[in-house]
């Protein structure tokens, strides 16, 4: 499941069969067709295929796209997902990034022999923070700490420069922001 073109989703969101035209503007034909049709069901379809095609005229979705993306837009526009796909989506991702994640952090740093300054810098940020990918951590508290005990011979020190290094220290996922239960 690598990715879905539009009108698979479509039809995955829809509930009924993702095998029918691949290509948007088949599918496009498809659901003019049924366009006039009173039946409220044909109706929400019609309804989801125009906000998903302005989407895609927007540049906000892409043909294909990824499940995880898809699943994000339509979480944002409230388009309702079936619960089975959102699952499975959402499980394939947390393997995957799981995955990534166990591959990067099997490498140990002693391993390594050179560690650039500024990452030498982050890594004890890292430790003195003491994050981990299973505790949210907020953003300010980051940029305080580097502000505070940024090291005299690391040149460069801006606002800009704190504020990357706290993003890059934070999970992805905290990017976004929202409610932190605190620790």
């Amino acid at each position: 499941m690598a990715t879905w073109t539009l009108p698979q989703a479509h039809s995955l969101c829809s509930g009924t069969s993702p095998f029918h035209p691949k290509n948007i503007s088949s599918h496009d034909k498809l659901i003019n067709s049924i366009s006039e049709r009173k039946e409220p069901i044909l109706q929400n379809m019609v309804q989801l295929w125009l906000l998903m095609k302005n989407a895609y005229d927007a540049f906000e979705l892409h043909n294909p796209v990824k499940p995880i993306k898809f699943i994000q837009w339509a979480d944002i526009h409230g388009v309702l997902i079936p619960k089975e796909l959102r699952d499975s989506v959402e499980d394939i991702e947390q393997k995957k990034s799981g995955q990534k994640q166990q591959g990067v952090s099997s490498i140990a740093i002693a391993e390594i022999e050179y560690i650039p300054p500024y990452v030498n810098f982050m890594l004890k940020a890292a430790k003195a923070l003491n994050l981990s990918p299973d505790n949210r951590t907020n953003l300010d508290e980051v940029i305080c700490w580097l502000d505070e005990n940024w090291p005299v011979d690391l040149d460069g020190k801006s606002e800009r420069m704190i504020k990357s290094m706290a993003t890059f220290l934070r999970r992805p996922e905290d990017k976004k922001g929202g409610n932190i239960p605190w620790k």
